[in-house]
């Protein structure tokens, strides 16, 4: 290879992130954005794009920076600006690789908006193709920072913005998105739709969706929040009954955690690259996950669950993101625990632990993870590990305390942003109980406890002896469920904090066999 070229590639990612470290102090708070969105005759053609974006003051007023992903030579995707105006006229810009600066300020003036065009077929983030039935589609797909890919905003979590869309599409298609919808149009063979929100939403769940739809209007749930599918006619049958059971799903999460946060839920079939995409009050599933079988129950409570959690108490940044998928797994859980009951429940519990341990053998990494590599966030620490945990403090501080705490967090955070410490912070409020300990081994350390557990009958007795062969030295306790010939059951408790624990233990009659941690309290690999 080319010496000049190594040298290219080596240093490429340093200028990158100086350019950003450059690019923070030239931020402006995003009050809003205003999207006007025009589709060609054909949605492949790509889209034409007024936007205007409302802001706050920012610290140094000569640029203003944004992301946005400009047009690459190779294969002509991305997108190109033409024009960038404000209330006082023209101003300067510059697309460079994922920014747009703009420069050309005036001196004294106070810029309540920028309005941008421009245009071009988004390379990824509003993904357009056709569906499984050969039918075109277009639906914003963002996670984690992909909504750069085709409009103009500050892609991450902790920038929170009202969106207005005004979407212009082929008379054939119908168009969801985000918020109340105001207006639907039809004029010389196109339909213009908008859509508003009242809430702020992270640009992660800000979407659009286009195509030919067959749309059902459940009833209302108590709360009287409208629940509705968008599904392909060719799935028209399987998806109104599958997706039917989104009604009661919401009444148990409000009824569990509060007022649903937004004013409508619309359950999409969409064609995008993820099983589900908790987009905010419109929730996008894999075309595939429709089958006429109630099969993806699990998934619907899920993605619903992230409405509160994920979308409405967001992770401040993404090494955080168990906030949001490790709640949605617990929440998921609980649903299933109390729809299903204990032994479907703890089957699950066992399924997540499975693929923790997977995981730790593969690639041992904490849950708050600041990796570089957003898209390796999406694996069993940030889901099952997060939704474990939650399940072991529900048992460290007790139920009831434990949903106060859920709550507490949510209503503190709702529509705003929270690390794991603000988390904790309300846990250890709540509960009274310092956590450090816990919340450090569970959350920091790059692996479980890892037990060879030795149980000997001896008589109306048993030694125990347990061996952590674990990496890191954690502290718990560890139930082990003795059942005896009378058919009575006796349960130690073992305080685990050291590599090996010892007890011999006497019992009225002889143990028949034992069971450990029965009721799923503790996170551990068996050795």
């Amino acid at each position: 290879m080319n010496r000049f070229i190594i040298l290219i590639l080596f240093f490429a990612p340093c200028f990158l992130w100086s350019q950003e470290i450059a690019f923070s102090n030239h931020r402006a708070d995003v009050i809003e954005y205003e999207l006007n969105i025009t589709f060609g005759k054909e949605l492949q053609e790509g889209i034409d794009v007024v936007e205007k974006i409302f802001i706050g003051d920012w610290e140094n007023r000569d640029s203003l920076v944004f992301d946005l992903q400009s047009k690459r030579t190779l294969h002509g995707r991305g997108m190109h600006v033409s024009e960038v105006t404000s209330k006082f006229g023209s101003l300067n810009f510059t697309q460079q690789a994922e920014h747009l600066l703009i420069t050309g300020f005036k001196e004294n003036e106070l810029y309540e908006f920028v309005e941008i065009k421009f245009n071009g077929k988004p390379e990824d983030g509003l993904v357009i193709g056709n569906n499984r039935f050969g039918a075109p589609t277009a639906f914003g797909d963002n996670w984690p920072n992909r909504a750069h890919q085709w409009f103009v905003c500050n892609d991450y979590p902790s920038d929170k913005a009202l969106i207005h869309y005004v979407v212009n599409v082929p008379e054939q298609y119908e168009v969801i998105a985000n918020g109340h919808k105001i207006r639907v149009s039809l004029e010389n063979g196109r339909k213009e739709f908008e859509y508003r929100t009242h809430y702020v939403l992270p640009t992660k769940v800000m979407v659009i969706g286009v195509a030919d739809f067959s749309i059902k209007n459940y009833n209302s749930t108590e709360s009287g929040i409208p629940v509705s599918a968008w599904v392909y006619p060719e799935n028209e049958k399987e998806g109104f009954y599958d997706m039917e059971l989104a009604v009661s799903i919401l009444e148990w999460f409000e009824k569990k955690v509060g007022e649903y946060p937004y004013d409508k839920l619309a359950n999409v079939q969409s064609t995008t690259r993820f099983g589900g995409m908790e987009n905010a009050s419109c929730i996008f599933y894999d075309e595939k996950a429709i089958d006429g079988k109630r099969s993806m129950e699990a998934l619907l409570a899920h993605e619903i669950a992230h409405q509160w959690f994920g979308n409405s108490a967001s992770e401040k940044d993404f090494s955080h993101i168990w906030l949001s998928e490790g709640f949605a797994t617990f929440m998921t859980n609980m649903y299933i625990l109390e729809t299903k009951g204990e032994h479907a429940f703890y089957k699950q519990l066992d399924k997540d632990r499975m693929k923790i341990i997977a995981l730790n053998k593969r690639d041992p990494r904490p849950v708050i993870d600041d990796t570089a590599d957003l898209m390796s966030l999406l694996n069993a620490n940030s889901y099952q590990k997060g939704g474990w945990i939650l399940n072991m403090l529900k048992h460290e501080i007790g139920e009831e305390l434990f949903w106060e705490v859920v709550r507490r967090y949510y209503d503190q955070f709702s529509f705003s942003n929270a690390t794991s410490d603000d988390f904790i912070e309300v846990a250890q409020e709540v509960s009274g109980k310092n956590l450090s300990q816990f919340f450090e081994q569970w959350l920091t350390f790059p692996s479980i406890p890892k037990l060879d557990i030795q149980v000997k009958k001896r008589g109306k007795g048993a030694y125990v002896k347990i061996y952590d062969k674990g990496q890191f030295n954690f502290s718990y306790n560890l139930e082990i469920d003795f059942i005896l010939s009378d058919d009575s059951v006796v349960t130690e408790t073992f305080k685990m904090d050291k590599p090996i624990t010892f007890q011999k233990i006497s019992f009225n009659s002889r143990v028949h066999h034992w069971e450990i941690d029965a009721r799923h309290k503790i996170l551990f690999e068996k050795y």
